[in-house]
């Protein structure tokens, strides 16, 4: 960890190590730190994101947005309580900033308080009533926070269960000893005065009547058996990289690979392909594509990350041309992704918006639609 936080400061030192002294030099450092803690937090390097969300912090104690920041890079790698006092912080910066209540509600759905993260996630839906992301988290939420409380209620039942049951005492008989007589004898036959259930090896041992004798051929025929101490030994953990951890990795700790470059292929692919609606085709030109996608890999399970901005120029037969775009094709849009859509200023425009008013419900149907076939993409392929 100390090399790794040498290197971060290694590579940042020329912003690291300004002083600022005027306000104006610090909004410049502030931003720049958290320009590049973004840029970090994008390609999924998460301890450096965090070390330069703080850094930022550091100088600018009361910069809500990056609390935020840093609250989401601290529940991506796990860390549900920084997460949770980061949204605290960033709440009470800016209690009318739904994200920051977003962020609350991440932070205790990650510390496994379902029922708190299901509030958090209605304050933010209240301040942001349209979202359809929003109100996607408070139904999980509510979902999860529901199994939680019959998971809890039947740990309870099996508990009382146990405590009030009656526990049964087993008697065990005591060995009787037989009484062996010493009355003399005539015979040369000497008097068995041994103990019963034990007997005498050959080299004068009392052990067990079952204990069993190895001669020496059959020791030649076993070798050495005793226990030996393994050096180095290679330890492969098959259900840590079944779910697609390094081999190095033994301890099911954070892991991180970066999945930007396939899905980006997937994505723009299917970004140029046409497709129809209630039976008129639309002609699909990719126009942006920006974003990341990762694969988290953290207590044995994976978590696909992925957030893009794509924006596609649409030409609908018959009718005229218009641009599509979204911010939301990500992981946290549960199947439901927001877009919006311009109509081109030409002769056609009211056209374009008459079909776009008429279809609105068929391109929600139709984005969601990929929404759910690149995630069956990306699972299959990482």
């Amino acid at each position: 960890m100390a090399s790794m936080v040498h290197g971060i400061k290694k590579a940042h030192s020329d912003i690291l190590s300004l002083t600022p002294s005027t306000e104006e030099e610090k909004i410049g450092v502030v931003n720049e730190l958290k320009s590049r803690g973004n840029a970090a937090f994008k390609s999924r390097r998460a301890e450096e994101a965090e070390f330069l969300y703080s850094a930022a912090l550091d100088i600018d104690e009361k910069n809500w947005a990056i609390f935020g920041n840093r609250s989401a890079v601290n529940e991506m790698m796990g860390k549900g309580e920084k997460a949770l006092s980061d949204a605290n912080s960033a709440i009470a910066l800016k209690p009318d900033w739904a994200k920051a209540f977003f962020r609350q509600g991440k932070a205790f759905a990650c510390l496994k308080q379902y029922e708190k993260s299901t509030e958090a996630f209605s304050k933010a839906l209240a301040l942001e009533p349209g979202s359809k992301m929003l109100k996607k988290c408070v139904d999980k939420a509510k979902k999860l926070e529901a199994s939680a409380k019959v998971e809890a209620e039947k740990k309870a039942a099996e508990k009382k269960r146990a405590q009030t049951q009656t526990p049964t005492k087993t008697q065990m008989a005591a060995p009787t000893m037989t009484k062996v007589s010493k009355s003399k004898t005539t015979s040369n036959t000497p008097t068995d005065s041994s103990m019963r259930g034990y007997k005498k090896t050959s080299d004068g041992r009392t052990t067990s009547y079952f204990n069993m004798e190895i001669d020496a051929n059959a020791k030649e025929l076993i070798g050495d058996i005793a226990p030996k101490k393994m050096m180095n030994a290679p330890v492969v953990d098959p259900d840590q990289i079944a779910q697609g951890a390094s081999a190095w990795n033994k301890g099911g700790t954070t892991e991180i690979r970066d999945a930007t470059r396939v899905t980006t292929e997937w994505l723009t692919t299917k970004s140029n392909e046409n497709v129809k609606v209630s039976g008129v085709e639309l002609t699909m030109k990719l126009k942006e594509l920006d974003g990341d996608a990762s694969v988290v890999l953290r207590t044995g399970k994976k978590r696909y990350v992925f957030d893009f901005e794509i924006e596609v120029a649409v030409t609908v037969d018959g009718v005229g041309s218009f641009d599509l775009s979204t911010t939301d094709f990500g992981s946290e849009a549960e199947g439901s992704v927001e877009f919006q859509c311009v109509a081109e200023k030409t002769a056609k425009k009211d056209a374009v918006k008459a079909w776009l008013k008429k279809e609105n419900g068929s391109l929600q149907s139709l984005l969601n639609a990929v929404w759910e076939e690149f995630i069956t993409f990306y699972r299959a392929v990482m």
